[in-house]
């Protein structure tokens, strides 16, 4: 009788042990998988990723690199403040260009008139790879603008891409006044693979 109380025993801690060493390698794994994001808002050395802010004065002929934060006073419609990311990256991490907004507040009354597009170019092949215009910045408060795979584009030597963002208003009809708080822009690179 107490032969085969020691066996159950034995039988019910080797299932217990299996079960641990199964809970462990996938509690293993999805800490593997979280950590393969990397999150950067600003310029950031030695990375997989650097990112430069620029702004045009001059409607988009040349820009200058900001020096703080962006400046979007007095804006009217009709007016256009254009922006450049420039982005380098790095080929032995294939990523993804990630762009957001952080601290967004959908409940300011004048962000549903705030618009903005956007168009990605690899600066090594002269080519756009991808571009949205009249987006509504409101609806972005919780999702990403976009995320664009260069995964491939890195393998074949090309690691420098501008994301250029221009922010206007549109107000119809409508006599608006007031500021909107716009958060900050954010760019981030996503290891794929």
């Amino acid at each position: 009788m107490k032969n085969n109380f020691s066996t159950v025993k034995n039988l019910i801690l080797l299932i217990a042990s299996a079960l641990t060493l199964v809970a462990v390698t996938f509690a293993w794994y999805a800490v593997s998988n979280q950590g393969s994001l990397s999150v950067f808002t600003g310029k950031v050395d030695g990375s997989t990723l650097s990112v430069t802010y620029h702004e045009s004065s001059d409607n988009g002929a040349t820009y200058e690199l900001l020096s703080g934060d962006l400046e979007m006073t007095n804006m009217v419609e009709g007016q256009k403040k254009m922006y450049k990311i420039d982005v380098k990256t790095f080929p032995d991490v294939p990523i993804k260009l990630v762009m957001a907004f952080e601290n967004l507040v959908s409940t300011n009354d004048l962000l549903p008139y705030v618009y903005f597009d956007y168009k990605i170019v690899c600066n090594s092949t002269g080519d756009e790879l991808e571009n949205q215009t009249g987006l509504k910045m409101s609806e972005y408060t919780v999702s990403n603008v976009f995320a664009y795979d260069v995964s491939d584009l890195q393998n074949k030597g090309n690691n420098d891409y501008s994301i250029y963002y221009d922010v206007y208003v549109v107000t119809g009809e409508e006599a608006v006044s007031g500021s909107a708080e716009l958060g900050y822009v954010k760019i981030q690179g996503q290891q794929v693979g």
